[in-house]
């Protein structure tokens, strides 16, 4: 197995936390404990309604980082789409530090992508 590299290292990491506090969010929305409480009202209701989508992503963000740390080809994908899907809406959205990010995370997974089997 070839050795990870930092960068996917960090991806990783992000997308563990990302799982995690989406789980939780959707979590919180099972419940009615909503764990921000300091959020505008229109934000809770919207949570709370879509509380099973976001617990899936939950799940989906954590099989990712799982992929993403032992270098699994499949998490490559994964991650490559969602970046292409966030810099083509940041573009549309005329985001541009998150075209910048987005592009740099694409430039990057595309330059390490021989280390994933």
């Amino acid at each position: 197995m070839a050795k990870r590299p930092l960068g996917v290292s960090i991806l990783a990491m992000l997308y563990l936390l990302g799982g995690g506090l989406l789980l939780v969010m959707g979590l919180s929305g099972i419940t009615g404990t909503p764990i921000f409480q300091d959020m505008p009202q229109y934000l809770l209701e919207g949570l709370q309604r879509a509380y099973i989508i976001i617990i899936i992503l939950g799940f989906s963000y954590l099989g990712t980082a799982y992929g993403l740390w032992n270098l699994q080809e499949w998490a490559l994908w994964v991650v490559g789409l969602s970046t292409v899907f966030s810099f083509l809406l940041a573009i549309y959205n005329v985001n541009i530090w998150t075209v910048i990010i987005q592009g740099i995370i694409l430039l990057y997974l595309y330059s390490e992508r021989k280390v994933f089997t």
